[in-house]
Order: structure tokens, then sequence, then C-alpha cells
């Protein structure tokens, strides 16, 4: 008895230049979308770090204060 050969597949074997050629061009708007999300966080977070540091100066400010004023006193 013959063994009959079962195709591997229904498609016609195509070169892979064949292939990436109907997708060129796609990482453009891909691009134009990530890079303005990428640019946002990137000032969040320099936003976010200015206000901590502006905090722990402040921080620091009154510490010294509150030491100035702590000398200051007369026991």
């Amino acid at each position: 008895m013959p063994v009959a050969t079962i195709p591997l597949s229904t498609r016609p074997v195509t070169h892979p230049s064949v292939v990436f050629a109907k997708r060129r061009g796609q990482m453009i708007p891909l691009t134009a979308i990530i890079l303005p999300v990428i640019l946002a966080f990137t000032l969040l977070v320099v936003e976010v770090s200015e206000r901590w540091l502006e905090v722990a100066m402040l921080e620091d400010a009154l510490q010294a204060a509150t030491r100035s004023a702590v000398q200051r006193l007369d026991y």
C-alpha cells in the first residue's frame, strides 16, 4: 500500500524578502506614537524630581532655622 504524502501547507512558499516587502514603513507610525509617550514620561520624571528636590531643600531650610532658633534661646 502506498503512503499518501500530506502537504505541510496549502500556501505557496515565498522568499522572505517578498514577505517583508509587504510590511515596509510600519515602523514610522509606531515611532510617531511611541516618541511622544517617551517624551511625556521623561518630562514627568523631571518635574517630579524637581518637586522632590524643592521639598527636600525646604525641609533642610526649616531644620536649619529651627536649629538656629534653639541655639539662640537662653536657658
